[in-house]
């Protein structure tokens, strides 16, 4: 009788668990829904309250840069720019930490790295760019980095490893799969 009681509370545990878990990622992906919403919204992006990356000067003993931007409106020396958001779990409103942008390229990306009210990044090097800035990682639970990941809505949010937007090459042309080019 013990044994059935143990064992029904314990699956009771485990299924609520899932329901809980499944929930907060509904919940991220209405997160993640709502803010690309707002952040497409944005005709003028400089409208926006300018943040500041606040890169250290110097990187620490382990050679890495931190930085901790804050919400609004991020601008790089070489005029490429991103809106950013977050959400923190210190709200304690059961959703955990993630951020999403909106890059000067028209892409969104999110990473789920821990964010006060600013959003705590490292990099190996200073940040200048938007290339740079989508190679930055967070912290996320138990000090585990955290990436940026493309943030596709039409798709149903699916997510894909952030990689530096292409360069455009002069003249117009569409750049030359490598293949094609080492066989000239």
């Amino acid at each position: 009788m013990k044994l059935h009681a143990i064992f029904i509370a314990l699956l009771l545990f485990v299924t609520g668990g899932s329901v809980l878990a499944s929930q907060k990622k509904a919940s991220i992906a209405t997160w993640l829904e709502k803010k690309h919403a707002q952040l497409s919204a944005v005709e003028v992006p400089t409208s926006i309250r300018r943040v500041d990356l606040n890169q250290s000067e110097k990187p620490n003993k382990d050679g890495v840069f931190r930085m901790y931007p804050k919400k609004g409106y991020l601008e790089f020396a070489d005029g490429s720019w991103v809106l950013l958001t977050s959400h923190s779990a210190h709200a304690e409103d059961g959703l955990s930490d993630i951020s999403l942008i909106r890059t000067s390229t028209g892409e969104y990306y999110s990473n789920r790295g821990h964010c006060c009210l600013p959003i705590l990044l490292f990099s190996d090097k200073k940040v200048a760019s938007l290339e740079d800035f989508l190679k930055t990682t967070g912290k996320g639970a138990k000090a585990k980095p955290t990436s940026w990941i493309k943030y596709n809505r039409e798709q149903g949010g699916a997510e894909q490893p952030a990689t530096a937007p292409e360069s455009k090459s002069e003249g117009g042309e569409q750049p030359k799969p490598e293949s094609e080019v080492r066989s000239r």
